[in-house]
């Protein structure tokens, strides 16, 4: 261990992170007083370890390190930091900070990668940033670049989850919709489309995971959404089938080993082909295989009647990887906008809006 390792931790947070992060330290044989959650009265003790209130957790402050086990678009890593401060807890870790100090690896890090080799992309990264179509974007994407290498969460804007897809403040799609929702899980993004007051036409519903197809289908069901077309399928940039890790709910993915359940992927030139389909706008949350599906559907986007919506946050090149091969392949087509929609990084969305 490191030679300035604290007497002990708490871990706040008693989710799965925070799990694998106590079994981690027992594993290491660092030594670890219990858990710091809002749930605590309820959980009481959690793998054999105390579960305290923040308030309660005062009493550790003095002796303890803690470790901000959160890695997820729920709650804010900076405003945790803020509540632990203000109990008087000073020896605080991000969950990056401890990684890099204890070699600790999350199983699914989306955008924490401790190896990735940032000094080689700093020309990317930098024609990238020139591409951005106003302040919000550049704010957003110098923020997002900051947490990504040196762990700042408090230059995070405050993200609108409600406006996911469908942001207020940038002219609204044009409707009805035509639209390919690649990764559609239980119907969110239909959802938050009707929310925003926006009308559906003949939409195809991508998902791959069957049990988020069973709740997809029963979703659709109840609002009558009959223009709505469920494909079991994944995307990718070829007709294939592949494997696919099931039953993260919305974080189901391509398997990145020969287990998992074997799904049919789409290209979406191939199925616009079979469909005699023109979407007006593709959105794309597919787990980090957002590119090779921007890459089977260049038939499509060439014709230049279709804007996407794509994560951008699942792996920690997205952010200039996926606007890159937008404006290289389909120069002078898009403006580009980067919008936050949750806390700490997460479902950060890249807009590419037809020009004229």
């Amino acid at each position: 261990m490191p030679p300035d390792s604290p007497t002990g931790f708490a871990i706040y947070g008693a989710g799965n992170m925070g799990r694998a992060v106590a079994a981690f330290l027992r594993g290491q044989l660092l030594p670890t007083v219990g858990f710091i959650d809002r749930q605590a009265e309820s959980l009481a003790a959690v793998s054999g370890l105390a579960c305290r209130t923040l308030e309660q957790s005062a009493s550790w402050a003095g002796s303890a390190t803690v470790v901000l086990a959160l890695h997820n678009p729920a709650v804010s890593v900076a405003e945790v930091r803020r509540q632990l401060r203000a109990v008087g807890w000073t020896e605080l870790l991000t969950l990056p900070e401890f990684c890099r100090k204890y070699g600790f690896r999350p199983e699914l890090g989306y955008w924490l990668d401790l190896e990735f080799p940032w000094s080689e992309q700093r020309d990317a990264i930098a024609r990238v940033r020139a591409l951005w179509a106003d302040d919000d974007s550049r704010a957003l994407f110098d923020a997002a670049l900051a947490l990504r290498q040196s762990d700042d969460y408090e230059a995070l804007p405050r993200p609108v989850p409600e406006q996911q897809y469908f942001p207020a403040d940038l002219a609204r799609w044009p409707q009805p919709l035509h639209l390919i929702d690649g990764g559609a899980f239980d119907g969110d993004t239909l959802r938050l489309a009707r929310q925003a007051g926006y009308s559906l036409g003949p939409t195809l519903a991508l998902e791959p995971d069957p049990a988020n197809v069973a709740r997809l289908q029963a979703y659709l069901a109840d609002c009558a959404l009959s223009q709505v077309t469920v494909i079991p399928a994944g995307l990718s940039s070829l007709d294939q089938v592949a494997r696919f890790s099931l039953g993260a709910g919305a974080a189901s993915h391509l398997s990145r080993d020969d287990e998992g359940m074997a799904v049919q992927l789409r290209c979406v030139d191939s199925l616009c082909a079979e469909l005699d389909f023109v979407p007006s706008l593709i959105k794309l949350d597919i787990e980090g295989a957002e590119l090779g599906a921007l890459e089977g559907a260049s038939q499509v986007l060439a014709r230049g009647q279709t804007e996407l919506a794509l994560a951008a946050y699942h792996r920690p090149d997205d952010l200039w990887v996926l606007p890159s091969y937008l404006a290289e392949k389909y120069p002078g087509m898009f403006r580009y906008y980067l919008r936050a929609h949750a806390e700490n990084g997460f479902d950060t969305v890249l807009y590419a809006r037809l020009v004229g």
